[in-house]
């Protein structure tokens, strides 16, 4: 069986609903492609004032939540700053 490497989804104006479908149906193309998606090191980052965390899940696997990650060289963060690393 195959893994996902790197893919970051975004969800823009989306309900915790929403985001949980949008992940459901990446779990099932990856499937039907005999690729996984490991839920342990797969993590969810919100960005907007609500403190309240978000619950997403894949296979049953509960996702962590981050305040931030690094992609490309580039740091997110869930107050939707960035920066750059030289």
């Amino acid at each position: 069986m195959d893994y996902f490497v790197s893919c970051i989804l975004c969800a823009i104006d989306s309900t915790e609903e929403e985001l949980q479908d949008i992940v459901n149906r990446l779990h099932e193309a990856a499937t039907e492609l005999g690729m996984k998606i490991n839920g342990k090191k797969t993590e969810v980052m919100k960005v907007c004032d609500d403190p309240k965390p978000i619950t997403v899940t894949i296979a049953g696997c509960t996702l962590s939540e981050t305040k931030s990650f690094k992609y490309l060289g580039a740091t997110c963060m869930f107050n939707s700053e960035a920066s750059c690393d030289e």
